[in-house]
């Protein structure tokens, strides 16, 4: 073989870094989209996982005339949020009810029969939804006519 074989059987340092360079600046354009995509479908889900519970309990206080004290007498019904937090759950029948109550920015309760809420990606959450702690809370308000982010109520 002659030096001229030799020089095109691999691939040069610059030619490594171009494609290391356009391998980088895809995956900066797609990895933001994707994550971002994650977060959406992990609302989603705790949207659709609270209007299943709040049927749930509906139902529950239809056949028995009263709250449940707790998910656990609900049967079947998702209990762990998409981030791994357990969903809240506080009826009205309770005697802390008036203290516990979710409120929003005005300080009205959120709902007059029962609250059911996901504390959000952050793991934390506060009564009121004004603090910022609140406003990731994936929440049921207005007796459930409303199930979705906080901070758009």
């Amino acid at each position: 073989m002659n030096r001229r074989c030799l020089r095109h059987r691999g691939l040069t340092l610059i030619e490594l870094l171009l494609i290391l360079a356009l391998i980088g600046s895809i995956a900066a354009i797609v990895l933001p989209a994707m994550i971002g995509a994650l977060h959406k479908a992990k609302i989603n889900k705790a949207i659709g996982d609270i209007a299943t519970i709040s049927s749930h309990v509906n139902r529950f206080q239809r056949d028995n005339e009263r709250w449940p004290t707790d998910l656990g007498e609900l049967g079947p019904v998702p209990r762990v949020d998409p981030w791994g937090f357990d969903y809240v759950y506080r009826s009205s029948d309770a005697a802390d009810w008036n203290g516990r109550r979710r409120r929003d920015r005005w300080m009205n309760p959120l709902n007059w029969d029962f609250d059911v809420f996901s504390i959000g990606p952050d793991g934390d959450s506060r009564p009121p939804l004004p603090p910022p702690v609140s406003h990731d809370d994936i929440v049921r308000a207005n007796g459930g006519s409303y199930i979705g982010e906080a901070w758009k109520f």
